[in-house]
Order: C-alpha cells, then sequence, then structure tokens
C-alpha cells in the first residue's frame, strides 16, 4: 500500500488507533499521520532524484574512465612506434630521446 493511499483512507477522520506488535493500542491526530506521511513522501521523491543523479555521474565517470583507457592504449601505440625507429633510442618508459653512446 502506498502512502498516498494512507492518506487518502484517513480523509474524514479526526483521530487514528493503531496497534503496532507488543505495543498496545494508541491514538494519534490523523493530523500526525498526514504531515509524517508527506513528509515520507516528500523524501522518498527526493531520493529518487539523487538516485537518477548518481546513476547519471556514474555513466559520466564510466565514459572519461573508457576515455583515459583509449589514451592510454593509444599512448603504448607511440611508444612502439618510437622504438621502431631506426638509428633514435627513446627511453621505453617515458619516450624521452636518449642520446647515443659511443
Amino acid at each position: 500500500m502506498r502512502l498516498s493511499d494512507l492518506l487518502t483512507a484517513f480523509k474524514g477522520c479526526d483521530k487514528v488507533i493503531f496497534r503496532l506488535t507488543g505495543c498496545g493500542e494508541q491514538e494519534h491526530e490523523t493530523a500526525e499521520f498526514k504531515d509524517a506521511i508527506e513528509a515520507i513522501e516528500s523524501l522518498q521523491q527526493e531520493n529518487e532524484q539523487l538516485r537518477a543523479k548518481l546513476e547519471d555521474w556514474k555513466h559520466e565517470v564510466q565514459c572519461h574512465m573508457d576515455e583515459v583507457v583509449a589514451r592510454d592504449k593509444e599512448i603504448e601505440k607511440l611508444r612502439g612506434r618510437l622504438v621502431e625507429l631506426p638509428n633514435v633510442r627513446f627511453c621505453p618508459n617515458c619516450g624521452a630521446k636518449m642520446e647515443d653512446k659511443p
């Protein structure tokens, strides 16, 4: 049962009696329940919005990570090509040109 259904059920009631297991019966003003239910529904809606925003951020981070991986692969290809150049030596780690030693 949705909370909004409870609000509809409380319409026209001045007081609500509820029973909690092991706690006995208690009587409360209907307005207290309406306020609590509205607050809970508001928080649920905010929670849904935050979850959607989190999913967007996760997607954005994944896109950036994919881009980083693609760039790393391209850098590795370029380093491989540098090593293959004749008469020129490059550091395989950083790609800096190394001077020939006689």
